[in-house]
């Protein structure tokens, strides 16, 4: 198992406009976000853990895939914004 600790900082503007709106969304809604991307194909996780890190603004996650070998560099870990912009992002591995 691979686990990432990934942290998410939308724009303030987003933020102050509907806080509990965005909050419950990344909560319950952004298991479908991140994905492993190889060539073309789509690894997604086997889970999406929220954390509640105190840091107001921002939202944090243990992302975990099974039995990924991600040393080879073939994989990129992508997340796909589907709550705020619909944005793609390209996380490096580390």
């Amino acid at each position: 198992m691979q686990t990432f600790m990934i942290r998410v900082f939308p724009d303030k503007k987003f933020v102050e406009s509907g806080m509990e709106k965005i909050t419950e969304s990344f909560l319950y809604h952004a298991d479908s976000c991140f994905y492993l991307l190889k060539n073309d194909a789509k690894l997604y996780p086997e889970y999406v853990e929220p954390i509640v890190n105190g840091i107001k603004g921002s939202y944090e996650f243990l992302v975990g895939f099974n039995n990924q070998d991600l040393s080879s560099k073939e994989y990129t870990l992508i997340y796909q914004d589907q709550i705020i912009n619909k944005k793609k992002y390209v996380l490096t591995i580390k």
